[in-house]
């Protein structure tokens, strides 16, 4: 597995014969822009090699000493406040200060919940058009929940739902018996005479396996998206046999 380093500012290897040269983002991108997603997860380490390129135009290849000119426009994202990881020490504030040149602010989905049927709508169209699905769209009640929801994990997380329900529906209109279905984890509806015990469970259970999944298994992101501690995850975890990728052990 390639470094971030390694990724961003290339790499060159020895072959038997002669040296193989394995381009990186910043070389490849040279002439355009590079978009480096959830910049404040960027190493420490690296971010040193990150101000020089953005500030001088220029970038060593890992494993090289000789320097090559880019002119790349870089667009940095985060879901969190950089000011706070500068703060946290986990950021360097002249890489900030750099890359704020032009700053856009997109609040979170929570606060633009004007946007949620027309990102519903886009997300169950491109799926019908990639799989051949016939969903029509959500019902009036699942869209009343659906902009009541927090979202923690932003525009990420409603279309990781999203896609679930059209998934499982494929056709017809979507509508909260597939709500609960999804969330729940299970085929299992709610019915009068059921279990609390074991529907609080059951929604435990498919409401963390869908964040693990969401994170790709980053429990303390998932954490975050879930609005609790990465310590009280880890014993849920445990309790409810639920494996890091998100699957039952």
């Amino acid at each position: 597995m390639r470094s971030l380093q390694q990724a961003c500012f290339s790499a060159t290897r020895e072959g038997r014969s002669q040296v193989h040269m394995r381009i990186g983002e910043f070389q490849e991108a040279d002439g355009g822009t590079l978009v480096l997603d959830e910049i404040t997860e960027t190493p420490i380490t690296v971010q040193s090699t990150l101000l020089r390129a953005v500030e001088r135009g220029r970038i060593r290849m890992v494993g090289d000493v000789r320097e090559i000119e880019v002119d790349v426009r870089v667009i940095a994202t985060s879901n969190r406040d950089v000011r706070d990881a500068i703060r946290s020490g986990i950021f360097r504030s002249d890489l900030y200060y750099r890359l704020a040149s032009v700053q856009i602010h997109i609040p979170p989905l929570r606060e633009r919940v004007e946007d949620i049927p027309l990102l519903v709508k886009y997300f169950i169209e491109e799926l019908n058009r990639r799989e051949g699905f016939g969903v029509l769209g959500v019902d009036e009640e699942v869209m009343d929940v659906l902009k009541r929801r927090k979202w923690e994990g932003n525009v990420r997380e409603l279309k990781n739902l999203v896609e679930s329900l059209a998934i499982r529906k494929r056709e017809g209109w979507i509508r909260m018996e597939d709500l609960r279905v999804v969330l729940l984890g299970g085929e299992q509806q709610l019915l009068s005479g059921f279990n609390l015990r074991e529907e609080i469970e059951r929604l435990k259970r498919g409401l963390i396996m869908m964040a693990l999944r969401e994170t790709n298994g980053n429990i303390s992101k998932a954490a975050d998206m879930l609005g609790i501690s990465r310590q009280w995850l880890s014993k849920m975890m445990r309790n409810l046999g639920i494996k890091k990728d998100g699957n039952d052990c």
